[in-house]
């Protein structure tokens, strides 16, 4: 009996750990997907902000926005493969 107990108490701590881990990636690829959003619009409409040349705005607020896709497609595929293991 006390083996179960101990078997039951070290799989809650590796379901707590995980649930932690799983929270953290999310905030984590929340957070990259936000602040790219966010270089982009600035390097779009406010490009002296940032100290670019004239040419280059449009470029560089487009690869924000890849990034921020790319974070949000990270995010995505993370919760399928998240909740395949479930």
């Amino acid at each position: 009996m006390r083996f179960d107990d101990e078997h039951s108490n070290s799989d809650d701590v590796l379901a707590d750990a995980r649930l932690r881990s799983h929270k953290f990636v999310q905030i984590v690829f929340c957070f990259f997907t936000v602040l790219f959003a966010g270089l982009a619009l600035t390097a779009h409409h406010a490009p002296e902000l940032l100290a670019l040349a004239e040419a280059e705005p449009r470029r560089i607020a487009d690869t924000f926005l890849v990034l921020a896709a790319a974070y949000a497609l990270c995010l995505f595929v993370w919760e399928r493969i998240y909740s395949a293991k479930d």
